[in-house]
């Protein structure tokens, strides 16, 4: 049986800088290490993972580039292992934000909701399925409220995601390109600048695989 890593993926920037991310320590399929490195090879960021005996993420640790813990989240779950809670907290343990999520009869997300330190409501998104369970419309509504939507191929693949503004403006525009095997090799980012005189930003990222057996 042959199983699929990601183990280096590359970003480049408008500039033609560019950013290197290592994906390492795999426990059997999970990730449990993930460290970023600039294009001089210095080390940005770090980040932890931990499961629990269901091979299911609980938790989260993002450190700096001198391994001081700035973010931690922690993972719940439903008896059909949707992820109904995210908790954030900062580097001292304090809770910074708190996420719920709601799912249909079908395990699909269909809410969620996002409330600060204090408690309070601060955002809602709603997600909207084709017959085919393919993600088509999601809407962000927040202080700039944004709607998503996506393009899939014939194998139910998305090949391109748009975001608009809340007066239906382009302002983010992602496209995939899979190989024949439905691996991601490659993607594109345009950012739209709606500033005067601005500039749109465009960013690509590809893929690398190594392939292994047990």
């Amino acid at each position: 049986e042959f199983r699929r890593v990601l183990f280096r993926s590359t970003t480049t920037f408008g500039d033609g800088s560019q950013e290197i991310s290592i994906y390492n320590r795999y426990d059997g399929r999970n990730l449990l290490e993930k460290i970023k490195f600039d294009e001089d090879n210095k080390k940005e960021s770090r980040e932890e993972l931990y499961y629990n005996d269901q091979k299911l993420l609980t938790e989260l640790k993002r450190y700096d580039e001198n391994d001081k813990l700035n973010e931690h989240q922690t993972f719940a779950y439903d008896d059909k292992d949707n992820v109904i809670e995210v908790v954030m907290y900062d580097s001292s343990g304090k809770i910074t934000a708190r996420k719920e999520n709601h799912f249909n009869e079908h395990g699909v997300e269909v809410e969620s909701i996002e409330f600060n330190a204090k408690g309070e409501r601060t955002a809602k998104t709603i997600s909207h399925y084709d017959e085919n369970g393919n993600l088509v419309e999601r809407e962000f509504k927040d202080f700039h409220s944004k709607t998503m939507k996506m393009e899939y191929d014939e194998n139910n693949r998305c090949i391109q995601e748009d975001v608009y503004d809340e007066n239906d403006t382009l302002i983010r525009r992602t496209t995939n390109e899979n190989d024949e095997e439905g691996n991601l090799v490659s993607d594109t980012f345009f950012n739209a600048d709606l500033s005067r005189g601005g500039r749109d930003e465009y960013t690509g990222n590809r893929y690398e695989y190594e392939f292994y057996s047990n």
